[in-house]
């Protein structure tokens, strides 16, 4: 039986960062820093970042 060999597929990766709360979105630094070590984390394991989302809603709105 001839089997192929399995092909890579590329993974690409998105990092989505939220703010929370009113203060938070005015503020911009926790959003930041989320965005950031996002992207880093993503770094230091070799993946692609792709795109880069930046959201602002509460957990409590959003109908969960």
């Amino acid at each position: 039986i001839h089997q192929e060999e399995p092909q890579m597929v590329p993974v690409r990766h998105l990092v989505y960062s939220r703010a929370s709360t009113d203060a938070q979105e005015r503020d911009g630094t926790p959003i930041d820093t989320q965005d950031w070590a996002c992207v880093e984390y993503a770094q230091a394991k070799n993946w692609t970042v792709v795109e880069r989302i930046r959201g602002t809603a509460s957990g409590s709105t959003l109908g969960v």
